[in-house]
């Protein structure tokens, strides 16, 4: 090869490459794979099957719920991971002939999810030990993917119980606990309920709608049995017309419990978090700012919720 046509291939290889970075540049690097699963706003439903039974979560409208005998609030976080989990990145796959399923954890699978209503389906293996890649089956092919988008699937149902105690977006009208008994007006002022003459401020209010708004259990299990006879009962009454009735369950050496007997869940809180809801914050010492005077409107715009994994 004389040295024209050697330098004319070196110029051509040279211009592919600058061609190559400069788009990669504009355009970024290819995707990497992922699995071919419906993208979230398609998805209507999620089937589940694992070792502990079968859970369906269905959509409605921008919250999620539990199927069941009544149906349960969902936790957002848990269903987020599940709709990731339709399109995961593939970090490495292979056909599924050349992996033993038993050792990959498919004999039987760990879970199987299904989204609706594409149908899309996938079966949940074991880990991989070095890197702690999730196995997934689908179809012919073994993919490794994030272990931490695959743990929903393989949890208890219970597990994906939203660990709030008020629905997402809830609007009290009237609280009651042993302690305390306010009522929201119809001019939108609160009030406490058999107190006449007393008033609160506005602030303390405030403080405690939003305790009750954001507050979240430690853990949701199912209620087992009939609880024990004499529990305190908080009642809170929201703006369309339900009326959440809890049972406090707080005994010496035991986790603080609120049990819900109609939707047959007991959630786990801390004894601060019980503090906070069972009566008003302390009023600020007099002469500090938002000392206690008046009552006014409270929690009209109330702000804007911390993000919710449970």
């Amino acid at each position: 090869m004389n040295r024209t046509r050697l330098n004319l291939l070196l110029a051509v290889g040279l211009a592919l490459a600058a061609t190559f970075a400069l788009w990669e540049r504009r355009h970024g690097p290819p995707p990497a794979p992922a699995l071919p699963g419906p993208a979230a706003a398609q998805v209507t439903g999620i089937r589940i099957e694992n070792r502990h039974g079968q859970a369906h979560l269905e959509r409605h409208g921008e919250d999620w719920r539990l199927a069941g005998q009544p149906p349960l609030p969902a936790a957002r976080g848990r269903v987020d991971d599940l709709l990731s989990l339709a399109r995961a990145r593939i970090e490495r796959q292979y056909p599924a002939d050349q992996g033993d399923p038993k050792a990959l954890g498919f004999a039987p699978p760990r879970a199987t999810v299904t989204w609706e209503p594409s149908g899309f389906r996938v079966e949940i293996g074991g880990t991989e030990p070095v890197e702690g890649l999730r196995y997934v089956r689908l179809g012919d092919r073994i993919a490794l993917i994030p272990d931490y988008l695959a743990q929903p699937a393989l949890e208890d149902p219970v597990e994906l119980v939203s660990h709030r105690l008020l629905p997402r977006g809830a609007d009290p009208v009237e609280i009651q606990t042993p302690k305390v008994h306010l009522q929201r007006g119809k001019d939108g002022r609160w009030s406490l309920v058999g107190a006449a003459g007393r008033t609160v401020s506005r602030d303390r209010i405030n403080t405690y709608l939003d305790d009750w708004r954001y507050a979240r259990a430690l853990g949701v299990e199912r209620l087992a049995g009939k609880p024990p006879k004499g529990l305190p009962v908080w009642r809170v009454r929201l703006a369309d017309g339900r009326t959440l009735r809890f049972l406090l369950q707080d005994e010496p050496a035991r986790p603080t419990r609120l049990l819900r007997t109609d939707l047959h869940l007991a959630y786990e809180i801390t004894t601060h978090l019980r503090d906070q809801l069972v009566a008003l914050p302390p009023a600020p010492a007099q002469g500090k700012a938002g000392a206690d005077g008046h009552a006014g409107k409270a929690g009209t715009n109330p702000p804007t919720a911390p993000p919710e994994s449970r």
